[in-house]
């Protein structure tokens, strides 16, 4: 059996596709992603943070100053590159992003797309955590930024439910720590993809 070295810059796994992720807003979808990158060596490709390095600001700052629809276009604008990055990685399109039919559409047709799921009140005690570490204000770009009950994420969470639904992979990280996600999602990634090694095994 061919030994396989896990400290080295290989990836441990060779995808066939690349694989997305997108989350409810406050299911730590970035820590986890990243942490999964970490954990598998494979190059991640981060549309958040792509844009931000675009436009010179954070997301909230400028969906404040320019409207989210101007934050829609770089969205829709930076996506194709990312999606076509290659060798296949992962993709992390951002926590709580809602995207239209036509940028859904590109996602499914490019990548498989994996989906983190956090029931309504979860979210909600999760954002205002949030909101608490940063003085009142949650600082999200597509969330108002007080929270004053759970009902105030509703409209946000219908606009979600077709990215939800168009997703190959769901998990449901409820009750379960970031590390336990990871170890799931890379459970799932070994199905999706080819181990080094493993024709040796």
């Amino acid at each position: 059996m061919t030994q396989v070295d896990y400290y080295d810059y290989e990836p441990t796994v060779t995808l066939l596709r690349p694989v997305a992720f997108i989350g409810h807003p406050g299911c730590a979808t970035s820590e986890i992603v990243y942490d999964l990158a970490a954990l598998t060596g494979l190059a991640l490709h981060d549309l958040d943070r792509r844009i931000e390095h675009e436009v010179g600001q954070n997301l909230w700052a400028y969906a404040r100053q320019h409207g989210a629809h101007a934050l829609r276009q770089q969205q829709a604008a930076l996506l194709p590159g990312v999606l076509a990055q290659q060798p296949p990685g992962l993709i992390l399109l951002g926590e709580g992003v809602v995207l239209d039919l036509e940028l859904l559409s590109q996602v499914k047709a490019w990548t498989v797309l994996v989906f983190l799921e956090l029931p309504a009140a979860a979210c909600y005690w999760a954002l205002r955590q949030r909101i608490r570490q940063h003085e009142g204000t949650l600082m999200h770009p597509w969330l108002p930024d007080r929270l004053d009950d759970v009902q105030d994420l509703w409209p946000f969470l219908e606009r979600m439910q077709p990215v939800m639904a168009a997703a190959e992979h769901r998990i449901r990280t409820a009750g379960q720590s970031v590390h336990e996600v990871v170890l799931t999602l890379q459970g799932l990634l070994a199905t999706l993809g080819t181990h080094r090694g493993s024709r040796n095994d």
